[in-house]
């Protein structure tokens, strides 16, 4: 399998090691960016399903979700090693794998961006913060794109489980991100702005529903998390949930 595009692989240390590409679902709106994958990644070629994946897939389920309404991407594609250990990647080393990661990114053009942990924090802003605890249960934005910042899953094994006080609140942390992302995705709708007024309230049957129908009607579609316009025709849409 070949390495993914866009990546400066060439002047990357992790360049010789196992890589697992991301895993995209059509249709889904929703992209949790993580960290490297690991040995259960490697092996099983898909990212975020070892341990810490599992508990993942627990709180996607929890908040009524399921993996193939995300996509999974990781800031680094290679495994970071040390030994046989896994590690996490260095700087330079999220650096090399940021343009593949952004390309993705603009490519999968998803509503919100779930950032688990400090290396996609990182990959996407190039800085790290001097505390992540203080981000985290934030928000940023990303090329217009909201992004939810919370905890990697794998802390809340390295705090005890769900058994112990910091586990859970972690886990708590990170549901709360994906509980979030799911609603701002669920049930969204497009009408024209200029057909309603800004205080009128939203009818049940409004006309159009999610980005397809604006896809299908024209071709040089953009937008971000609130309002989409089309280059072509110069309509407006706003997106809100019904």
């Amino acid at each position: 399998m070949e390495k993914a595009s866009k990546a400066n692989c060439d002047l990357c240390t992790l360049c010789a090691n196992p890589f697992v590409p991301s895993e995209c679902h059509k249709g889904a709106l929703i992209a949790a960016i993580a960290e490297a994958p690991g040995l259960s990644e490697v092996n099983i070629g898909r990212p975020l399903v070892g341990q810490a994946g599992q508990e993942l897939d627990f709180i996607i389920a929890k908040v009524g979700s399921k993996r193939d309404k995300i996509n999974f991407l990781n800031a680094c594609d290679c495994r970071p090693m040390e030994g046989k250990a896994n590690r996490t990647p260095t700087e330079s080393e999220i650096d090399c794998c940021r343009a593949r990661l952004e390309y993705e990114l603009l490519q999968l053009k998803p509503l919100v961006i779930v950032c688990l942990g400090v290396s996609p924090y990182y990959s996407l802003f190039g800085k790290k913060p001097r505390k992540f605890t203080d981000v985290v249960g934030t928000e940023a934005e990303w090329k217009g794109i909201r992004v939810l910042i919370t905890n990697h899953p794998a802390k809340i094994l390295h705090e005890g489980g769900h058994g112990s006080a910091l586990g859970k609140i972690t886990k708590d942390a990170i549901e709360n991100a994906m509980d979030k992302a799911v609603k701002l995705t669920t049930d969204r709708q497009l009408i024209l702005i200029d057909d309603v007024p800004k205080d009128a309230a939203l009818a049940d049957d409004a006309p159009y529903t999610m980005l397809e129908e604006l896809k299908r009607r024209c071709h040089s579609w953009f937008g971000n998390r609130t309002a989409v316009e089309c280059k072509s025709c110069t309509l407006r849409f706003y997106c809100y949930r019904s």
